[in-house]
């Protein structure tokens, strides 16, 4: 009866090393997700805060004449239309 009740302390031992284990690369792992998913939210907002500029270059830029040497005219800037 000893031999089993210490046969089970054993396999309790390894099987709560296993789960702490286990607990460890969980917290990884959601650690790693909330990140990702913080980085995905704030490139979304980016993205669609360049459409909102480009949107509005376009309507503006009908109406102004860029100036040889200026931003625009140096980098021959290419925005969407």
């Amino acid at each position: 009866m000893n031999a089993a009740i210490a046969k089970k302390e054993v396999e309790y031992q390894e099987a709560k090393k296993m789960y702490e284990a286990l607990a460890r690369s969980n917290r990884k792992f959601e650690e790693g997700a909330t990140k990702f998913r913080e980085i995905y939210i704030k490139v979304e907002s980016l993205e669609k805060e360049r459409h909102k500029y480009q949107e509005e270059l376009a309507e503006l830029r009908p109406n102004v004449q860029e100036i040889p040497g200026t931003l625009l005219a140096f980098c021959d800037c290419q925005f969407e239309r």
